[in-house]
């Protein structure tokens, strides 16, 4: 029982670090796709530790027992509370998953409401206007199969290359399959809503993402451009967090 101990602890150990250890610092903000892929392994070796101890059990039950009948009677103990734990795990996820969809759903219906309201196409950008009393610039689905929305107001505001660095930003989401990533943080939340780790996996993985998109826009429109596009949207969309993305890219041009 103790070596199940030891080992739990040396399981759990990365697991409770990383999020300290993965907060936004310096070098996540230099390098997110390093940062992105840390912190899904740290998700990953959450699910590892659990399995591992499920097996790690089972061995000492095995180990334990001293007849033939004891472990017959360890073994569906061990298989009816194992049934259970899985589960209760299975009915969180999904209530939490259903809930999320009903959320998804009112932001399709959100965005189909959005694009009945498009003016025009614009060309070469591929970007549909919108009419909207927010500042919108938005984007979902796949590159393929997606579009990007921006509202006309936001449009009108950005000159040409700053607008095209934006849907640039807008694309490398569509691209990367950041949703996919952003579904994933927010599931894991919704399911552990008082976990300080959940709570930093979703905030790291928002961030991430969009500093990944910068850096895909900054590729093709340059540094400069995608912090100034930046700067011209946050006039217009209150964000705090697109200071940080500019100060970020334009740092990184002085190294």
């Amino acid at each position: 029982m103790t070596a199940l101990l030891a080992i739990a602890a040396v399981l759990f150990a990365p697991t409770l670090i990383a999020p300290w250890a993965l907060r936004p610092r310096p070098w996540a903000l230099r390098h997110p796709r390093l940062a992105v892929a840390a912190w899904l392994g740290t998700w990953l070796s959450g699910v590892f530790v659990v399995l591992a101890l499920l097996a790690g059990v089972s061995a000492q039950v095995v180990r334990d027992s001293t007849s033939p009948v004891a472990l017959s009677v360890a073994i569906h103990l061990l298989a009816w509370c194992t049934t259970v734990l899985v589960g209760c795990l299975l009915a969180v996820v999904a209530t939490r998953y259903y809930a999320m969809t009903d959320l998804a759903a009112q932001q399709r219906w959100d965005t189909s409401v959005l694009r009945a309201s498009a003016t025009a196409m614009t060309e070469p950008y591929g970007v549909t206007l919108v009419r909207s009393s927010q500042p919108v610039a938005m984007s979902y689905g796949h590159h393929r199969d997606g579009a990007i929305l921006i509202s006309q107001d936001l449009a009108a505001a950005l000159s040409g290359e700053h607008l095209a660095a934006v849907v640039a930003h807008e694309r490398a989401h569509q691209r990367g399959h950041h949703g996919l990533l952003l579904q994933l943080a927010a599931l894991n939340l919704a399911c552990f809503p008082r976990f300080t780790a959940a709570r930093r996996f979703s905030d790291a993985i928002h961030l991430l993402t969009e500093l990944l998109a910068d850096d895909a826009a900054a590729r093709t429109h340059g540094t400069t451009t995608v912090a100034d596009a930046l700067d011209a949207t946050g006039t217009y969309l209150p964000d705090g967090g697109l200071d940080l993305r500019a100060n970020r890219l334009r740092a990184s041009t002085r190294r």
